[in-house]
């Protein structure tokens, strides 16, 4: 009599009722939610304190206002509506790249989340950080106040960190036979 071979139904790659399973790798894990928590950081830091300038010389107001006064000085247009934008954007798209693994539609949630932050990155990049690793930092009564060490890595971290979601958001799916095993 021959036997056929049958696949066991509790080997096949699924998370089962009541658990999830993230969907990213473990490296695509830390990296979103390292970049996740800075985003957070930095839009709480915007919204609710004062940004982190290189000089005592000048203090800015706390909250958008204080941040619309930094981002007029780089010349950046309507400064209180982007400063808001800015802020509310960094805490909740920092969020959404944290909270997107373990949603139903990762990949969606992923690059909706980093679209805008790589948005907000590419500005930063090119209006503040390429411009003080190139000696001209920006200018605010005169007195250089990005002359900040930490600045420029920090946002090409961000800034590829947030290309990479948006190319791939998640690895290439396993398909469900190839842990699917016979019986004997």
């Amino acid at each position: 009599m021959a036997r056929s071979k049958r696949v066991h139904r509790s080997r096949i790659a699924s998370p089962g009722p009541g658990r999830f399973k993230p969907a990213d790798t473990p490296v695509r894990m830390a990296l979103r939610a390292t970049a996740g928590i800075v985003f957070i950081t930095l839009g709480q830091m915007k919204f609710f304190d004062s940004i982190l300038l290189g000089t005592t010389a000048i203090s800015l107001p706390t909250g958008p206002e204080g941040f619309a006064q930094y981002l007029a000085a780089i010349g950046v247009p309507f400064p209180l509506l982007n400063a808001y934008m800015v802020c509310l954007v960094e805490m909740i798209c920092g969020l959404g790249l944290v909270l997107s693994a373990f949603l139903p539609a990762p990949a969606l949630f992923t690059r909706l989340a980093a679209l805008p932050l790589f948005g907000d990155m590419v500005v930063a990049t090119f209006t503040v950080g390429l411009r003080n690793a190139m000696g001209q930092p920006v200018l605010m009564g005169g007195i250089p106040v990005t002359q900040q060490a930490w600045r420029l890595p920090l946002e090409v971290f961000l800034l590829l960190t947030t290309l990479l979601l948006l190319w791939r958001p998640l690895p290439r799916p396993v398909q469900a036979q190839e842990f699917a095993a016979p019986i004997s």
